[in-house]
């Protein structure tokens, strides 16, 4: 995937590329190399050399439109029938909560650990992309959602997270800041953004994960119940495909339906409004949302779990936490318990 990195991201637009099927016309042709981008322009109005090739090492490949991937915590209210934004005692999976220091994400789900409840949900939930202190007030609802009255929002604390890995150039990011800022004071909605960094490069710093830990104050403090699915908890873990359908619950959108359109799906995910820092991401799994849903997620749903049913059981597959208007990247599951050191049968099943 690394040679693929290298062609695809000295074209312009590209922001991503994963595993999965082909489309030509409207109609399915195999599968191959899936092309993200930021906005699909006709052959016409591209030079030779800016076009994306029809075939990779001999590996047909698609082009997609996705727009502009970024985090998802950046909130929008909900507008769905089920308020998650409100106050819940215990508190069920797909509902607000995040660290005292941002707006508000998603409860994850539960796990078992040094003999603790905990909840996971994305570093940048949790730990605001590595800014918060080990210990510092994880509350439900986020604070965006009126959850900064703590300590009666508390529901427990930042126990571990893993870092993610960001890259930027600190005095462009200042002269983009001003000039953005000057913008705004004169009325104009254009703002200036700037990509510092040539991601066809192999120093590229690699992500797999932006997953966090909130030590729970107690064990009944949360329920391991995916708000408004047809499931008591998540059975286990396990693995999916391209053209698998999967489940989500989270703070802005609800339940939602989706399919797998890519896997082994890596990209560049813009990690701040200005556009200044980014950060890198292999091994994800890209989510188009089924009909009739127009999205699988929006901003407030980071931190959600992606599920699948599976013989009529619920499994946990994904940790969901970027995406754009229309498409999302999930974190693979495995690849989560992994990075946070968690026993794949760690998953809390039960309330207590």
């Amino acid at each position: 995937m690394d040679e693929v990195r290298k062609v695809i991201f000295k074209k312009p637009n590209v922001n991503g590329f994963g595993w999965g099927k082909l489309i030509r016309r409207g109609k399915e042709t195999g599968e191959g190399i899936v092309v993200t981008v930021t906005k699909k322009l006709p052959r016409e109005l591209l030079s030779e050399k800016d076009m994306i090739p029809r075939n990779i090492d001999g590996v047909a490949t698609d082009v997609i439109e996705v727009g502009e991937i970024t985090l998802l915590s950046e909130n929008e209210n909900s507008a769905f029938p089920v308020d998650r934004t409100q106050k819940y005692r215990p508190v069920p999976l797909g509902v607000s909560v995040g660290n005292i220091d941002i707006t508000a994400g998603t409860s994850g789900f539960l796990v078992e650990k040094d003999d603790n409840p905990m909840m996971v949900s994305n570093n940048h939930v949790f730990a605001c992309v590595n800014k918060c202190e080990i210990g510092s007030l994880i509350v439900q609802p986020g604070t965006y959602d009126a959850g900064g009255e703590y300590p009666e929002n508390r529901i427990g604390t930042l126990y571990d997270y893993v870092p993610i890995k960001t890259v930027s150039c600190p005095y462009s990011n200042a002269i983009v800041k001003v000039l953005n800022f000057l913008a705004k004071i004169i009325g104009s909605k254009f703002r200036f953004q700037y990509k510092p960094v040539d991601f066809s490069k192999d120093r590229i710093p690699k992500n797999t994960v932006d997953c966090a830990l909130c030590l729970l104050d107690s064990w009944d403090i949360a329920t391991p119940k995916p708000l408004e699915v047809d499931a008591k908890c998540y059975e286990g873990l396990a693995s999916v495909n391209v053209g698998d359908e999967v489940i989500k619950t989270g703070r802005t959108t609800g339940v939602t339906k989706g399919i797998i359109r890519a896997t082994d799906y890596e990209c560049r995910v813009a990690m701040n409004k200005d556009m200044t820092e980014f950060a890198y991401f292999v091994d994800q799994l890209l989510i188009e949302p089924l009909p009739p849903f127009e999205k699988f997620s929006a901003p407030g749903d980071s931190g959600s779990s992606v599920g699948a049913f599976i013989d009529d059981k619920l499994y946990l597959i994904g940790l969901l936490f970027a995406g754009s208007e229309k498409y999302t990247v999930v974190n693979k599951i495995s690849n989560v318990f992994e990075a946070l050191h968690l026993d794949p049968n760690s998953l809390i099943k039960r309330s207590y």
